[in-house]
């Protein structure tokens, strides 16, 4: 197999009402016309009157027509028992939310094609191409490799590695006028492309997108660009699936070998463009998102993918590459899952309504099975839980062992071994002798040596055990492949199922991500020939409605949770797993031979996780009242009515401009330096030409100097409230850098200082971005490096962020931060930076030419 190009793309749900249901096979000699039009239209009433199933069906849409119909709004609930239902005003609102990003490019005729070249296609065979393809005005002999056959019209030919058809301008007729205006639109939609102004994000990480998420925007890059390491095109919470990107770079594109360019969020290929004013070069292995408009020659190497076009102004190469499959969640798997579960657990949990439930859901997913590839099936998450895991949080042949204390919610049980081997948790038999209780376990605790009829339903339980083992370790075309050669690290982790030929280490923090609709019923599977090792103090973070109920890690080796370290998921371990001090999960435990705990596990395994990930401590809440993610806020008193206070002193090198009130005390206001101060006829405040706002000091006439000493008295109240909370939900996260991070609400405690040398993201919640809070705790210094930036993503607010700052904070030159800065003592800010919140500092503030705007 060769160099895969996919220009059709399964379209998520929220667009599927919006755009045409009724595509037509899209040629090279008739895409564009007024029947395109008419069939568009026709798809928008067909939209309308599908919107109550919509949650339910897949339509694969024709990209001419999407061009035409980016989005008209979403209607309806999401519908089925157990999911949130949209209320009116959040129909409106997301009616309302368009798209984010540039306006569209228009392709016109050259966006019914695949791959599209003037000088050329050639492959080493053999390549799959899912779409058109065609050269002009070179004649159709350079194309080569395909084993072309000529249709009996002599207007196009066919080829076994091409899904569509294959032209040249050397056709009968129509075909040569319609590829010269098909060349045409690839040249125009250059032209358009290159020729956009204003970009959001000029020349972002000199070019080197490793490692980067990509909000919606325009991109420009005076030089090449390069991916050496995987990144990320992430849509927007409210309008993903019709943001648009257009990344224009007057170099060459370049993609490092066996990296990915991933899409999160509802990003979609077809709606992002890679304007490349030289050449475009994917080295082997490595896989591409998006519409290549390439001024010159496009180059896949061997085993390299794209789902997208390749638009190519002289010559496309490809080399033996395989078809990279890209499917939302492992569908064989939810397929298997719904099975009429066995009865026998240590609890006999599972009525018969259950039961039923997911005989019926094994009858649909036979149904269904044919359509598998194309369809998204909503499984049960109750019958899941049966079938793969039974009712035990930690499940072991051959022992359970802790250092006390643990704490375990569910139940526990040893089979064929003795309850004997079951130690450090002072077992207390039941009367019945059927089962044990212990203080450290909320359920109970099951042996082989108890009273009938214990022996053989874990007979049976440790049977379904292994074969959920045997069942997931055989799942087979996998979504990603070795991705990031067995290192999680960093990653975010979309649905789907993930296969590595080694072990699997998490050294950082990553995050598993639901898909914007149906994150609570999407499914992951990690295969590992090795071992899964973990890190001290690093976290798997669920995001957008993954569920660990929903989550299995098939391990071949062991289990290695470093101390304080959180794991999520099913761990279906084929030896030990080895939880140490202060490490917790979310999830079970179902091990072939021992399980051993060491002390102060706290929150260990939960039977039944919860619907969503609560990444930090929330107001009280009922089941679909959803008000908040994170710490309660902290008061800032009358210290939140300035955006720069001081107890020493504020100086600019004109021109700042600060949007707020500013103010200083006890120090005079003679520490007010470089705003050319006039004083009010009241003489109470204050004016700068610098600052929309007042500027007040203790020296003013009354009753600002009383004013003043309550609102610094409110500002120490507040550094100290903030620097005084417990219990963090993250603990020296990246050893205190931050740089590349997506920020979850809560709470962040840090020994240490903190930098923030590449850009990240402070990210709220699916539900409550909007109110979700976040305090950083650090006993240093916070330092920002020179041109970063702090993004707010999902309807987080810089109102709602507190960096509590032992020492001093430092904004190097153009960088830009978000928050509320209390600061023990200075703050500066270098040539250029700026911020979104206040600097509320109990030395000085320096600025140069600096912006400061206090957030709404």
């Amino acid at each position: 197999m060769v160099a895969t190009v996919k220009s059709r793309i399964l379209c998520p749900i929220i667009l599927l009402l919006s755009l045409c249901l009724a595509p037509a096979a899209a040629t090279g000699t008739g895409s564009g016309s007024s029947a395109d039009a008419a069939r568009c239209n026709n798809g928008q009433q067909a939209a309308s009157n599908r919107r109550q199933d919509a949650t339910t069906e897949t339509v694969n849409v024709d990209a001419a027509c999407m061009l035409q119909l980016v989005s008209e709004g979403l209607s309806g609930a999401v519908g089925s028992a157990g999911k949130r239902v949209l209320s009116q005003d959040e129909q409106e609102s997301l009616k309302k939310k368009t798209h984010e990003g540039p306006a569209a490019v228009n392709l016109g005729k050259a966006g019914t094609y695949a791959i599209l070249s003037k000088a050329g296609i050639s492959t080493v065979p053999t390549s799959a191409i899912t779409g058109n393809m065609g050269v002009s005005p070179i004649a159709s002999t350079a194309i080569t490799g395909f084993s072309l056959v000529a249709d009996s019209t002599n207007t196009f030919a066919t080829s076994t590695q091409v899904t569509g058809s294959v032209y040249g301008p050397d056709y009968a007729s129509p075909t040569p006028s319609h590829l010269t205006v098909t060349i045409g639109d690839m040249e125009i939609a250059y032209t358009d492309a290159a020729g956009r102004h204003t970009p959001n994000f000029l020349n972002l990480g000199s070019g080197n997108l490793g490692g980067k998420t990509l909000a919606p925007g325009l991109y420009k890059f005076g030089s090449s660009v390069i991916i050496p390491t995987d990144c990320t095109i992430e849509g927007s919470v409210l309008s993903g699936e019709t943001d648009t990107w257009i990344f224009q770079l007057s170099g060459d594109l370049i993609m490092a070998a066996n990296k990915q360019v991933t899409l999160a969020r509802g990003a979609k290929a077809s709606n992002i463009v890679w304007q490349v004013a030289g050449y475009v070069e994917v080295l082997a292995g490595a896989h591409m998102e998006g519409i290549l408009l390439v001024k010159t020659a496009a180059h896949f190497r061997t085993g390299s993918s794209l789902t997208g076009r390749i638009l190519a102004q002289t010559a496309v190469t490809l080399q033996s590459s395989t078809v990279k499959s890209r499917i939302l969640c492992p569908i064989i798997l939810l397929l298997s899952l719904c099975l009429a579960p066995a009865a026998a657990t240590g609890t006999g949990s599972g009525s018969s309504a259950d039961a039923e439930g997911c005989n019926n859901g094994q009858q649909a997913a036979s149904n269904r099975q044919k359509d598998a590839t194309t369809e998204t099936v909503d499984v049960d998450a109750a019958c899941m839980l049966q079938v793969v895991t039974g009712t035990y949080a930690i499940l072991s042949k051959a022992g359970i062992s802790t250092v006390p204390t643990s704490a375990i919610t569910g139940n526990m049980g040893v089979s064929p071994i003795a309850s004997t081997a079951i130690t450090g948790f002072s077992l207390v038999a039941d009367s019945t002798n059927t089962f044990a209780t212990s203080t450290q376990v909320t359920g109970s605790v099951y042996g082989p040596d108890y009273a009938s009829p214990t022996p053989s339903d874990l007979t049976v339980t440790i049977g379904d055990m292994e074969i959920a083992y045997t069942d997931a370790a055989g799942h087979h075309t996998p979504n990603f492949l070795n991705l990031g050669s067995g290192n999680l690290g960093g990653k975010t982790l979309a649905p789907g199922l993930y296969k590595f030929g080694s072990s699997v280490i998490i050294p950082t923090d990553c995050t598993i991500e639901g898909s914007l609709l149906s994150g609570e019923t999407d499914t992951w599977i990690f295969q590992m020939s090795g071992d899964l090792i973990m890190a001290a103090n690093k976290q798997v973070t669920l995001a957008r409605g993954a569920k660990a109920s929903n989550i299995v890690w098939q391990v071949a080796g062991y289990v290695e949770v470093e101390a304080g370290a959180h794991m999520e998921g099913i761990l279906l371990v084929k030896t030990a797993a080895h939880f140490r001090t202060g490490s917790s999960l979310t999830g079970r435990i179902l091990a072939q031979t021992a399980v051993t705990l060491q002390s102060e596990v706290k929150d260990f395994v939960y039977n039944h996780p919860p619907p969503f990930a609560l990444l930090g401590p929330s107001s009280s809440h009922g089941h679909g009242q959803w008000q908040h993610e994170g710490p309660a806020a902290v008061n800032l008193g009358k210290a939140g009515t300035y955006a720069i206070l001081s107890k020493a002193g504020i100086s600019t090198v004109p021109t700042s401009a600060i949007t707020g009130n500013m103010g200083v005390s006890p120090i005079a206001s003679t520490a007010i330096t470089g705003f050319s101060l006039v004083a009010d006829s009241t003489n109470t405040f204050a004016t700068s030409t610098q600052v929309t706002g007042s500027v007040y000091g203790p020296d003013y006439a009354s009753p600002t100097p009383s004013d003043l000493t309550v609102t610094i008295g409110d500002m120490e109240i507040a550094y100290t409230d903030a620097a005084g909370r417990h219990t963090p939900n993250f603990l020296n996260l990246g050893s205190g850098d931050l740089g590349g991070k997506t920020l979850a609400p809560g709470l962040y405690k840090f020994g240490s200082s903190v930098i923030i040398p590449t850009d990240c993201t402070i990210e709220g919640s699916l539900l409550s971005g909007e109110t979700d809070t976040w305090i950083f705790q650090m006993s240093g210094d916070l330092i920002m490096a020179a041109n970063k930036q702090v993004t707010l993503a999902r309807g987080a607010k810089a109102s709602n962020i507190v960096w509590q700052v032992a020492g001093y904070v430092e904004v190097e030159a153009g960088a830009h931060m978000e928050g509320i800065l209390l600061v023990k003592t200075a703050a500066h800010f270098r040539t250029g930076s700026s911020l979104t919140g206040r600097i509320l500092a109990q030395t000085a503030v320096t600025l140069q030419s600096s912006t400061v705007t206090q957030p709404s």
